[in-house]
């Protein structure tokens, strides 16, 4: 962000934002409630409004796949530095991605057999 203003660079930053390190909660710890929050989860409630504010970026919140595409065209379209935020749900996003794999690993299965 610090360069795409510095240099006025035209750039489209989408921030998937899971409110913490999602990427954890694929790993075996993430079936201990009592301390993988605070240790691997770890949850920040940052509003990324204030971090385009602070970069001088136009700032959009995605709150659906539409207004997801709508946002990042917008920003491919104009000119200067654009945030799309995209809000998840570290635990659904779990859920999508192995029920994906699965669907997958069916779909190569039936192809090869």
């Amino acid at each position: 962000m610090l360069a795409a203003k510095a240099h006025a660079i035209d750039a489209t930053i989408v921030v998937i934002n899971n409110d913490g390190g999602g990427i954890f909660s694929f790993l075996p710890q993430a079936a201990d409630g009592k301390h993988f929050e605070k240790l691997f989860g770890t949850p920040h409630g940052l509003d990324f409004a204030h971090a385009a504010a602070l970069y001088g970026a136009t700032y959009h919140l995605a709150s659906d796949s539409e207004s997801l595409r709508r946002s990042v065209a917008a920003g491919i379209d104009g000119s200067g530095l654009h945030i799309v935020e995209l809000r998840t749900n570290r635990a659904r996003n779990v859920v999508l991605h192995r029920e994906a794999v699965s669907a997958v690993a069916k779909a190569l299965d039936e192809h090869w057999h």
